[in-house]
């Protein structure tokens, strides 16, 4: 991040645990430990329009990476249709680093074909997020399995489980507070 932005960003109104539910732009760093992360990032939530997302392209012009879909507030999921997947590939194809995070059932029925054209394009990320609550107090009691939805013949072919706690030792976490440097956009 270059000096003068930095402390144009350090005059902002920081957004401390603001409701991302409410918002549609904000930047900062990529703070999860996905192939993306501290990146210079545009955070995307719905379907904002091109020219908004371009005001924040312009406002920070150092962002190379744009996360779509998050954050969540229901079990329906984040996408709205074809208006957004053709967004998403406009920035793949300008050579933007793109994540998008999508629920299990949003993979399985809107997203897998999306998914399948851009598979070999190193700067897309794939970002399934699971809800576990109480971790930390259940632990040692909590397992994780990346299944096939389509079963014991599906083309995975198999499913691949590990504990909570061995997942937790070998990747990285982020606590609540590292959201604290973001700034809102719109």
């Amino acid at each position: 991040m270059n000096e003068k932005t930095q402390t144009d960003i350090d005059s902002m109104d920081r957004l401390e645990h603001f409701d991302r539910t409410e918002k549609t732009l904000w930047y900062g760093p990529e703070i999860e430990y996905t192939r993306h992360f501290g990146k210079p990032t545009l955070c995307i939530r719905g379907v904002p329009s091109i020219d908004d997302i371009g005001i924040g392209l312009k406002q920070f012009p150092e962002i190379n990476h744009l996360f779509f879909g998050g954050p969540y507030e229901n079990e329906n999921g984040l996408f709205q249709g074809r208006e957004e997947l053709s967004t998403i590939a406009s920035y793949l194809a300008r050579g933007f680093n793109v994540t998008v995070q999508a629920l299990p059932h949003e993979v399985r029925d809107n997203l897998l074909e999306f998914f399948l054209q851009h598979k070999d394009n190193e700067r897309l990320c794939i970002f399934i997020p699971c809800q576990v609550p109480m971790l930390k107090e259940l632990g040692g009691r909590v397992d994780l399995k990346l299944d096939d939805p389509e079963g014991v013949d599906g083309p995975n072919g198999g499913v691949w489980v590990m504990s909570a706690n061995h997942f937790k030792e070998g990747s990285g976490e982020t606590v609540w507070d590292s959201y604290d440097v973001d700034v809102l956009i719109k």
